[in-house]
Formats: C-alpha cells, structure tokens, sequence
C-alpha cells in the first residue's frame, strides 16, 4: 500500500499522510464502462483496498484522468473518498467539482497541456493564484504535481507553481 506526504499550506504548515487510488476508470468523454457496472463491480473492491489506508487514519483520494462528473456521485458516497485527483482541464470542471463536493481534496487542474509546457512563469502563477481563489478549501490549498514532466521544459514552471501556492494563503 502506498503512501504520500504533502503539504498542507495554512498558517502552520503541517504533514497529512494520504492513500492514492490509481484506476483510470475515464477517459476526455467519460467512464469507459457503465455508472452500473462500477457499482456492482467496482464498489466493493474500492472499498476493500480503501479499509486499511482508513483503519491507519490516511486521506483515501481517488485518481482517474479523463471525465469523471458522471460518477462522481458513487466514488464520494459509496466509496466515500476524501480527495480527487489529477482533475484535468480537458475532461473536468474543478469550480464545478468544488460546488458539487465541497468536502473533497481537489488535486491538480493547473493546465499539463498547455501552460505548464508551453506557459511563462507568469501565466503559471497566474493560472494557480485562480485555482486557489476558486477552489482551496478553508484549511488551504494541496499542492503538487499531476505527474513529472519528461521534457524537463516546465521543471521551473513547476517549482514556480509549489512556490507560489505557499505564499498564498
């Protein structure tokens, strides 16, 4: 079982052990399978791997790219997870994604495609400053990065994106 450390930024910064689910489950138009058939199939095994990260205290956050608001709704009330990742800008609406599950860790929505490669400095702080305004939640914001960049172009752009998310609170 794997484990993660990020950092939450508040007043005093502070360590949360999280679990990561990974099970690409979507894809840019949706599920790849039926809303049903992850219910009946799906559910429970979620469930069983979640049980001890819950058991040792960890944040269980679910991670699939593509479009998951179809079902959103199961993996919050019938897995009952506490965060969501990566969130991406081509499949995901994060305002709306906070307005539907306040409740939720949100992970991610800075945009992989074309900001952080091909983006200034600037427009990455920007983009960041507007997903924390939108979308921290009252303790603050998670920072982090959906994946590490191969091209190594946006490394800075990166290390900006963390830097700057810790200065605003």
């Amino acid at each position: 079982m794997g484990r993660n450390h990020f950092r939450v930024t508040r007043r005093k910064p502070q360590l949360h052990r999280v679990f990561f689910q990974n099970d690409d489950i979507c894809g840019s138009e949706g599920p790849f399978v039926s809303p049903e058939f992850l219910e009946e199939e799906m559910v429970s095994r979620w469930n069983r791997v979640y049980e001890p990260a819950r058991e040792s205290g960890l944040k269980c956050i679910f991670h699939t790219d593509g479009n998951a608001h179809p079902v959103m709704d199961i993996l919050v009330e019938q897995v009952d997870v506490d965060g969501f990742n990566p969130i991406d800008q081509a499949g995901m609406d994060i305002r709306k994604l906070r307005e539907n599950h306040p409740e939720l860790l949100l992970f991610g929505n800075v945009d992989c495609a074309f900001t952080l490669p091909d983006g200034s400095v600037e427009e990455v702080k920007r983009e960041t400053k507007e997903l924390i305004r939108d979308i921290a939640p009252p303790g603050g914001p998670f920072s982090g990065l959906k994946q590490r960049d191969r091209s190594g172009r946006s490394a800075g752009k990166c290390h900006g994106n963390v830097q700057n998310s810790q200065k605003i609170r």
